[in-house]
This record gives C-alpha cells, structure tokens and sequence, in this order.
C-alpha cells in the first residue's frame, strides 16, 4: 500500500469512524513502520473544530494569568530571532 493509503486513512480516523476493514487496514500499515505521525492528523483535525469555535466570553482571569505566566516562561527560553543566541 501506498504512503497515500496511509495517509487517507489517518485523516478519516481523525475527522469520521472507520469500518472494521479499514481500522484494521490502517493498523496492518502502521505495523509495517512509517515515518507518519499519526498523532499530528488528530491534532491538526482538532485545530481546525476548535478555530471554527465562537466563543464570545472572555478567558478566565486566572487561567489567562497562568497562561501569560506560562507564555513569558517558553519565549524566554527560545533563541531570538536577530541572531543572538
């Protein structure tokens, strides 16, 4: 099976059900070993229900609080994009 087979089948995993043929298709692929990360289908599926959310209230003052918190943490610790290091 094609690379492309796989990849159909990861993508219909993530947004619908699968039959029983093709659960086990996709499980006879992923035995074989890919390079294919199947995780990042569902995420990128999840990504896409959730942008397509209206939320209209606002975060929660403390989650937004640990939110920025966290944030200051990550980008602190990244390289800075002007070359410095």
């Amino acid at each position: 099976m094609s690379s492309g087979r796989l990849q159909d089948l990861l993508v219909r995993r993530a947004t619908q059900a699968l039959t029983e043929d093709e659960r086990e298709e996709l499980e006879s692929l992923l035995e074989k070993g890919t390079n294919v990360d199947e995780t990042a289908f569902e995420f990128a599926a999840a990504a896409l229900h959730l942008s397509a959310l209206r939320i209209d209230e606002p975060l929660p003052a403390s989650l937004r609080t640990a939110v920025e918190r966290d944030a200051a943490v990550y980008f602190s610790a990244q390289p800075s994009d002007n070359g410095d290091a």
